[in-house]
């Protein structure tokens, strides 16, 4: 007898009589989801291209197809377009705008013509040497490096400068603006007067492509940015193996045995100081997460992306000396959370992220079935925890996600009949196959694909057994059934139900095979020699028997009232609130205790008496004693406790009789404070002495002061006030003041923009907020940059001849001070020892008048419970508790012990 009571798929490397249930020889366009055979769905159109495709990629609502082998990469957010190589040899960017796409080239180039300069050249104090370059800007505001510099011109602020000459961009990179920018000079803060020039490029204006020509007008303090694409890098040629990189928007690609990287969020830059060069030649490579994963003629290699991209980015070789783990087919590399998929020549190898390699195909398929299927050829997608590897000899379905798709159970390996060129997962979970110039979503038509599952041979006993099948049972709905025997095809019919059907006689042989097709779904095959494999008659006894023991009812009068599968009833619940929160379960059968439960555990057991320990407690006052008292005798009343013990409280008692003491040290401190008094005095006194001396050197002071000194600062004033000052020119002044605030906030903007993943994009508020807190400071450090630097310029205007009157005077006005701050310490030193006697006298009266008046002290009082043995509840006496004649609990129970919490408070 051979029973399937689930189906699996197919092991090629495993011989077809050492084949074992559920697997199968055959399993063709089938779904073994939940292990029975359902088939899959016909293929459903989803788009046609009019010319040879090759390869596609879905963007959006729109798909983009090509006569060439394509890499594709989008970036999130979505910026409106996607990234491709292979197409052109160079990295270009396709905007699909209603599906009509428009390739530009990727990055732009740095103009190579400098610009000419004419104006009307001068010498003055505002006047500054400049020179001008120019950018390109494409349509999506993306800027290139710098062009040559100009010659040098020196004009005022303000002056008109015309500029000619910039040269137009080349046609494919969608340039449409050039930014004009012009050398800008400001200060430094240094010591004293000293100021350190610094020049950078700050943004003027911007002209639309055709014009060529540019007159600039703007003062210093209109200027814009500091211009930050110097480091503007256009793309490698000939790249290939386009990715992004997720959580930050960058790109990465491959050439030969290097590996490119663009700037985070300036995707059209690819400094060469991110390249990465390996040792082998690169065949594919693909991304998931913050990796890269990169497979070569000889080791493949992981790419940790997740660091900072300023550092070194962690390389992992994966190298094993014995199996050839290479890469034989470019187009066979997938990325899948479990890691990277491709085609080597012993099978499928998955690389996992912590660089562990596993050829997941050595189950089904040996090295020399690898080798048979074309292993050249592959092409790999993943859906839905399906693996689809499609060659061009064979196309199988691989189940390699069993954990997370648990409906998928045992589902293994099939094979389909399709053939795409090229497949791709959708936005939306299916996947997306290419076959002859259209693109079809597999497995969503209305109509059914028919299947075929044919099992392995079927012995009896020993291989050596004869034996003959007389039954057949199938549940189905729609299946056509053929036995086969090592003479060919003996039976066929068609299966409509899971009544079972006799079979012809067959003969007697050493195996038979059995096919099932076409579009019914198949939950179990028998074949029986007899008999079938259970009689229906025992398996109704065995369902009533079943049913007695889980359906039978507790019934008293003879008469089915509750329906309940338990004969045992639990009917009180008592909870209690004395020591935190117990709760004790009773448990009753005809009025009768059976049993108890503590907690969550039960543990029958004959039913006497409960223990309970009462912890210790402390009133502050005898309120809240009474409180406590009164609603734990509530409780243990309840539960049938018939004394309590309580240790008797502490004597109280106060410092009544320490009268001698206290008076002792009330004359201690009336003593001790006397003497204080006296030294205070005696310190004030001696201190008032040293004060009239200071106010005698003080009179000194200012005699010789008015002597020699008033007469140099009073010559001071009068030439200081008859001085011309210079009219200061504060626009150029605070220009130059700005344009070093823009350097010192040089690249805030993308500093800030660089560390926000493509998550965050509630982080726009926090970003404006930075970057207005870095514009006050900005123009708070330009405002105190532009008066420190105008007032030292006319500083240095004024004549040196007054340098060593000023100095002189300065002495002079110190020696005038001095007189009145010694008179002044004098005073106050006298003031505050008579303030000081006087807070000492007040003391003295408060600690006396404390000593005296102040209330006898009482000490708290601590209780002490005993424990009490708690016995039996009465369950027809409580008066708290009424039952009813099945041990249940009557409605006019209404007592709040369940639920009640000690209270403190006065009633």
């Amino acid at each position: 007898m051979a029973v399937f009571n689930t189906f699996g798929g197919i092991v090629p490397r495993t011989s077809v009589h050492a084949l074992k249930a559920p697997n199968g020889t055959i399993a063709h366009n089938v779904n073994l989801r939940n292990g029975r055979l359902e088939p899959w769905r016909e293929l459903c159109e989803f788009q046609k291209f009019d010319s040879r495709t090759l390869s596609f990629h879905e963007h959006g609502c729109c798909t983009v197809g090509w006569n060439a082998i394509v890499t594709a990469a989008d970036v999130a957010p979505d910026w409106g377009r996607f990234y491709i190589t292979g197409r052109t040899g160079q990295l270009e960017a396709v905007e699909d705008a209603c599906c009509g796409p428009q390739y530009y080239i990727v990055g732009l180039p740095r103009p190579v013509a400098h610009p000419g300069i004419s104006g009307t050249e001068e010498c003055d104090r505002s006047a500054d040497a400049r020179t001008y370059v120019y950018t390109y800007l494409n349509k999506w505001g993306e800027e290139s490096a710098p062009s040559p510099a100009s010659g040098e011109i020196r004009v005022k602020d303000g002056s008109p400068v015309r500029l000619t000459g910039i040269a137009l961009p080349p046609d494919g990179y969608g340039i449409t603006h050039a930014n004009i920018y012009r050398t800008a000079t400001a200060f430094r803060q240094a010591d004293g007067k000293e100021q350190t020039p610094m020049t950078e490029y700050l943004y003027v204006g911007t002209i639309e492509f055709p014009a060529t020509s540019f007159t600039d007008n703007v003062k210093m303090l209109g200027l814009g940015p500091v211009l930050d694409t110097d480091d503007v890098t256009m793309p490698p040629q000939y790249m290939e193996n386009i990715c992004s990189i997720d959580v930050t928007t960058r790109l990465a690609g491959t050439h030969d045995n290097r590996v490119f990287f663009s700037e985070p969020f300036r995707l059209w830059s690819w400094p060469a100081k991110y390249e990465l060069t390996l040792d082998s030649n690169i065949a594919h490579m693909v991304q998931h997460g913050m990796r890269l994963y990169v497979t070569t003629d000889t080791f493949p290699y992981v790419i940790d992306c997740s660091k900072d991209p300023e550092g070194i980015t962690p390389v992992t070789q994966i190298a094993e000396p014995l199996p050839d783990i290479a890469c034989v087919s470019d187009c066979s590399c997938i990325a899948t959370h479990f890691g990277m998929f491709y085609s080597s020549p012993i099978g499928i190898i998955l690389i996992s992220p912590d660089g562990k390699w596993t050829n997941i195909t050595s189950r089904w398929l040996g090295e020399r079935d690898w080798a048979e299927v074309a292993p050249e050829t592959v092409r790999l997608c993943y859906a839905d925890g399906l693996l689809f590897i499609v060659t061009d000899k064979v196309s199988f379905v691989l189940n390699i996600d069993e954990k997370n798709w648990n409906d998928m159970q045992g589902c293994e390996l099939t094979t389909i009949s399709d053939k795409p060129i090229d497949m791709h997962r959708s936005t939306t979970g299916k996947v997306l196959m290419l076959i002859d110039n259209t693109v079809y979503v597999w497995n969503n038509s209305e109509k059914l694909r028919p299947y075929v599952w044919e099992s392995g041979e079927l012995i009896q006993g020993n291989s050596k057994s004869l034996w003959s099948p007389s039954t057949v049972k199938v549940r189905t709905n729609d299946t056509e059934f053929l036995i086969r025997t090592p003479r060919g095809t003996e039976y066929k019919r068609k299966v409509m139900d899971e009544r079972p059907f006799r079979l012809p006689k067959l003969g007697r042989h050493l195996w038979y095979n059995v096919r099932l097709s076409g579009y019914g779904v198949v939950d179990f095959l028998e074949v029986g020699t007899a008999n079938l494999t259970g009689s229906e008659e025992a398996i109704q006894n065995l369902a009533n028997t079943l049913g007695e023991i889980l359906v039978k009812a507790w019934d008293k009068d003879g008469k089915d009232t509750y329906g309940k599968p338990f004969n045992l009833n639990v009917v009180a619940l008592i909870q209690t609130w004395l020591s935190g929160s117990l709760k004790v379960f009773v448990a009753y059968d005809n009025d009768k205790p059976v049993g108890f439960a503590l907690g969550i555990n039960f543990r029958p057991m004959q039913f006497t008496c409960n223990v309970l320990s009462i912890d210790t407690f402390y009133a502050e006052t005898e309120e809240a004693e009474r409180g406590l008292l009164a609603y734990i005798s509530d409780a243990v009343r309840f539960l049938g406790v018939e004394e309590v013990w309580f240790t008797k409280p502490k004597d109280r008692n106060d410092d009544a009789s320490n009268t001698i003491i206290a008076t002792a040290r009330k004359a201690a401190m009336v003593a001790a404070a006397g003497y204080e008094l006296y030294r205070a005095y005696d310190i004030a006194k001696r201190e008032w002495d040293i004060a009239k001396k200071y106010y005698r050197i003080s009179q000194n002071w200012l005699d010789y002061y008015r002597d020699y000194f008033a007469p140099v600062e009073d010559q001071e004033l009068r030439e200081t006030m008859a001085l011309t000052v210079e009219k200061p020119n504060y626009d150029t002044a605070q220009g130059r003041a700005r344009v070093a605030a823009m350097i010192a906030y040089r690249g805030k903007l993308f500093d800030v923009y660089k560390n926000t993943t493509r998550y965050t994009t509630g982080r726009r508020a926090y970003v404006l907020s930075t970057l207005m807190t870095a514009q006050a400071n900005a123009i708070a450090q330009a405002d105190s940059l532009g008066y420190r630097n105008e007032r030292a310029y006319i500083k240095l205007r004024n004549d040196q001849r007054f340098k060593k009157m000023l100095n002189t005077a300065k002495r002079g006005r110190n020696m005038a001070t001095e007189p009145v701050s010694f008179a002044k310490d004098a005073l106050g030193s006298y003031g505050n020892l008579w303030k000081q006697i006087w807070d000492t006298t007040k003391t003295i009266g408060k600690t006396a008048g404390y000593a005296d008046n102040r209330r006898p002290t009482e000490y708290p009082a601590t209780y002490m419970s005993a424990e009490m043995l708690m016995p039996r509840i009465p369950q027809a006496t409580s008066p708290y508790v009424a039952f009813d004649e099945n041990g249940i609990p009557k409605p006019e129970f209404t007592s709040d012990i369940y639920t009640r919490q000690p209270s403190l408070t006065k009633e």
